[in-house]
């Protein structure tokens, strides 16, 4: 698919400032996708919005990192606290890399958390995660083998490595990321349906108050593999999306930079084509 980009908005259902961010973003014309949490507090008011606007791709944001499973915790219990909730981000991922997550219990969470969206009449378009959980071998082959059986796209979160002004942890995180990211696609290249390229506003590691639409416009300008997913976070910012996540400001930046802007206009002038992960369907 030449010059086909995918703009997704990540984290649907996460708050009542998300959703509200996320519409808003695809009614100024600059989203094609966007995916939602099930488990989040926001989750059945973002099933009632995804109806209201059939034209926007809705996926899963797999989460296996916060907020309580819905599956039963004794059925699930290798992913969970003591408290009954999912594991925080750096204690989820030495699971995942050590082998402590069963895969059984992965699936069994996996397909909760699709049935959500599809005992809710949606049809997802795809499958990602949150905070690229998915990644993990334990995980991604769960999560692969899933999507293989139902003819599901996914997500593959490559990192962009921009030329410089990249501090060392991040390079070695996504030294980590590709080698996990390969290590997945020898297993599982031809048999999945993938975008060929990803990239987001974290690539560029700039304070979030200099994140600009020319920042987003560089980023499509220095990507030439398609299709190219770009992934985004808007949310208008309150007090209950400040406690869910560490990117609010980030986030907010991103609700004012594309409802504000017809980030799709921006696109197409740079030459892509906007579509959804139902165009990646095998």
């Amino acid at each position: 698919m030449k010059n086909a980009l995918i703009i997704n908005a990540d984290d649907f259902g996460l708050s009542s400032g998300v959703n509200t961010a996320i519409v808003a973003c695809y009614q100024a014309g600059s989203l094609s996708s966007t995916t939602l949490m099930a488990n989040m507090p926001a989750a059945k008011d973002a099933i009632t919005l995804a109806k209201e606007y059939p034209g926007l791709g809705v996926g899963l944001h797999f989460n296996l990192s916060s907020g309580k499973p819905l599956c039963p915790t004794e059925k699930v219990s290798s992913l969970v606290a003591s408290n009954g909730e999912f594991q925080r981000r750096g204690v989820a991922e030495k699971k995942a890399i050590f082998g402590k997550f069963r895969s059984n219990e992965i699936l069994a969470e996996l397909e909760a958390q699709w049935g959500f969206l599809v005992n809710n009449d949606l049809a997802p378009t795809h499958i990602d995660s949150h905070q690229h959980i998915h990644v993990f071998p334990v995980v991604f082959d769960v999560v692969a083998r899933f999507c293989v059986e139902n003819n599901i796209p996914l997500r593959i979160p490559k990192p962009w490595r921009p030329n410089s002004g990249v501090p060392f942890k991040r390079h070695a995180r996504m030294w980590m990321l590709n080698w996990m990211i390969k290590r997945n696609m020898n297993r599982w290249n031809g048999k999945l349906a993938v975008n060929e390229s990803f990239a987001s506003i974290f690539d560029l590691q700039i304070k979030s108050q200099e994140i600009s639409l020319r920042s987003y416009k560089e980023i499509l300008q220095a990507i030439h593999n398609s299709p190219l997913e770009l992934m985004i976070h808007p949310a208008d910012v309150d007090f209950e999306h400040a406690k869910l996540t560490g990117i609010s400001q980030v986030s907010r930046r991103d609700f004012e930079i594309f409802s504000k802007e017809n980030f799709g206009d921006v696109a197409r002038d740079l030459g892509y084509d906007l579509v959804s992960y139902l165009n990646l369907k095998r």
